[in-house]
């Protein structure tokens, strides 16, 4: 049997029961002293309480107060907008204490703020009845037009042109007509017959030109015979139509255009160099692009493959993402029948990406100018130096004499230094003169005088009439020279000759011999002709489109970036609507979409993106700041439609 061990616990000895006694009167006086510590502690714990309360009703006001600011801000679209201010917000004061927020706008990531691009994904200016502001139809087949974004014209809106067929359909955005609407127009709401007050959000924004002067003219690159057949385009002016059609006609099969980043202007009927005033592009083998690459290589060995769309970098790419903006101006036109053209934007210093810009102000003025020379060469008769040195510098009554006799004898001078090289390339060359201020004391006896012309290839002798008193003779043309080009190596040599019988002799007075050139320098140009009369290509009255998709079109044309040309005219085929895109919206007088597909086909041509104010809230306390809040708003389709709080922090 298995016995159960008992565990004894020790009784105190007398030895221990002293200890005992010990460590009790210890605790007694510890307990004692203890007492008044835990009662100061609690003192200071009642203090720390009423702290901790006052802490978190700051916090709280704080927190009112932000939230209020949030909400009137949000049915504001104009406060925050952009980096701008908003009012600060003042409360009645608690116990004593005063509280209020304040709140600034700032820049969204990828210049994604409501003022970087328009307010409506279509906008149209023309007024009156010469065109509908915006035309829908096909003569094939019912097809939809896709929005995405607010329209609002000007005039009128046609959704049913050309056999009727045709729609607009925005979905949820709204769409605004001063005039009639006729045809199917789908979207929320839908306003026709607005008249013509209110509704500021059919005023032209009026934005400023990418350029301020006109960029320097660059010459249109050869075809290149690289077998990556990549065409490099620098930015600045060009006004040689001619040369960029040969690129894209056909005669540079399978070419890469590739527009380097910046700012471009297209002014072709300055200059005379083609018929027209058009950069047609034909060739289905062709790539446009301009911007930074992206997804190909512009020092590939082959011809690089180029996406389409996605050739070319937007903002919300990692940098280098800088783009391109091409400012047209004149009657300059884009006409498309072929081949794949992508251009991307970058944002100015508004945070605007304007792609494609008609110039609306400016003209070109003519200009005359007298040039004087500053180098003369006596190549016969005439004192070598020339003597006196001043002689010819200018038409004043100074002469230098070649006293010529004998017969068959001549002289001669080579006039240089003109200056004619700074008149600006590109300059149209309305005429070219020449002032002669001369005296032949024998006139009879002198068989010729001439002054040939010469600049650039270009040469031209002009017979000089003899006279008998020293004088200027009335302006010689000079038809030869009729580019700056030709002007910018101008010389002049002047000769004389005497007869065969050389008698009797005859002394050879020049004052001077000037060069007086008329002509038009490149400038800025508000487009016009043409392009401001109604109906575009179709309208039968010698109007012209700014840029038109013709009805065989097959390529892809793809905008990432505002166009803005409010008195022009766009035309675009919609036959493969996917390949046909505008992605920050479109400004012109007038708008004609060909051919939608179907209505079970669903495609966004124009669109804006998401209208998006992004605000910094403070709430403070007595100057304190308690509260910090970063708060985005969605202004589309309504303003205020979507506030998303991105950043909530709290100072205690």
């Amino acid at each position: 049997m298995r016995r159960r061990r008992l565990l004894r616990v020790p009784s105190p000895s007398r030895d221990e029961r002293g200890t005992s006694l010990v460590l009790a009167l210890a605790f007694i006086t510890l307990f004692g002293v203890g007492a008044g510590v835990l009662a100061q502690f609690g003192a200071v714990s009642f203090q720390t309480v009423k702290s901790v309360r006052d802490q978190r009703a700051a916090v709280y006001a704080a927190q009112g107060a932000v939230d209020t600011a949030i909400d009137f801000v949000r049915g504001n679209s104009s406060l925050g907008t952009n980096g701008g201010s908003c009012p600060t917000l003042s409360f009645p004061a608690a116990a004593g204490h005063t509280i209020n927020a304040t709140c600034a706008g700032q820049a969204v990531s990828g210049g994604g703020s409501v003022a970087s691009f328009p307010s409506q994904a279509l906008l149209t200016t023309g007024t009156g009845s010469s065109e509908p502001g915006i035309s829908v139809g096909s003569f094939f087949q019912q097809g939809t037009v896709h929005i995405g974004g607010p329209v609002f014209s000007n005039s009128s809106i046609s959704a049913n042109q050309w056999a009727g067929n045709g729609s607009l359909d925005t979905g949820t955005y709204p769409v605004t007509a001063r005039g009639a609407c006729s045809g199917t127009v789908t979207g929320n709401p839908v306003t026709c017959n607005a008249g013509p007050t209110g509704h500021p959000e059919g005023n032209d924004p009026n934005y400023p030109s990418p350029l301020s002067v006109v960029p320097a003219r660059q010459n249109v690159p050869a075809c290149p015979t690289a077998a990556n057949k990549i065409v490099t385009f620098t930015p600045g002016y060009y006004d040689d139509e001619a040369s960029l059609t040969a690129l894209t006609d056909g005669h540079c099969q399978n070419a890469v255009l590739w527009f380097q980043p910046g700012a471009y202007y297209f002014d072709f009927d300055l200059a005379n160099y083609g018929t027209g005033n058009l950069w047609f592009i034909s060739d289905p083998s062709i790539n446009i692009v301009g911007g930074t690459p992206k997804g190909w290589s512009t020092t590939s060995a082959t011809r690089p493959v180029i996406p389409s769309p996605g050739a070319c970098k937007v903002d919300t790419d990692p940098a280098p993402n800088t783009g391109v903006q091409f400012v047209w101006g004149g009657d300059s036109q884009w006409l498309f029948a072929a081949g794949s053209t992508e251009l991307c934007a970058s944002p100015d210093a508004n945070g605007r990406e304007l792609v494609l810009y008609g110039q609306k102000t400016g003209n070109a003025t003519p200009t005359t100018t007298t040039y004087k020379p500053t180098a003369f060469t006596p190549t016969a008769g005439w004192a070598s130096p020339l003597s006196p040195s001043n002689a010819l510098n200018a038409i004043d009554n100074v002469v230098t004499t070649a006293n010529l006799s004998g017969a068959g004898k001549t002289a001669s001078m080579t006039f240089n230094g003109y200056g004619t090289n700074a008149i600006p390339a590109g300059s149209v060359i309305t005429s070219v003169q020449l002032r002669v201020a001369h005296r032949e004391s024998s006139p009879t006896s002198v068989n010729t005088l001439t002054a040939t012309v010469n600049g650039n290839g270009a040469s031209c002798s002009i017979p000089i009439t003899a006279r008998t008193t020293l004088g200027t003779d009335p302006l010689y043309n000079v038809s030869c020279i009729t580019t700056a080009t030709q002007l910018s190596t101008l010389n002049v040599v002047y000769a004389g000759k005497l007869n065969s019988s050389g008698s009797p002799a005859s002394a050879l007075d020049l004052d001077g011999l000037e060069v007086v050139v008329n002509y038009t320098a490149p400038a800025l140009r508000a487009q016009s002709g043409c392009i401001l009369l109604p109906g575009g290509i179709l309208g039968g009255n010698g109007a012209c489109s700014f840029v038109a998709l013709t009805s065989i079109f097959g390529g892809g044309f793809y905008l990432n970036g505002t166009v803005y040309a409010p008195l022009a005219r766009l035309d675009l085929e919609l036959t493969f609507a996917t390949k046909v895109q505008a992605t920050r919206g479109i400004i012109v007088r007038a708008i004609a979409l060909y051919d939608p597909p179907s209505i079970s086909t669903i495609s966004t041509n124009i669109s804006v993106p998401p209208s998006v104010r992004s605000v910094v809230f403070i709430g403070q306390v007595d100057g304190v700041r308690r509260v910090r809040a970063v708060v985005n708003y969605t202004d589309t389709p309504a303003v205020g439609s979507q506030a998303v709080v991105s950043n909530w922090a709290v100072s205690r």
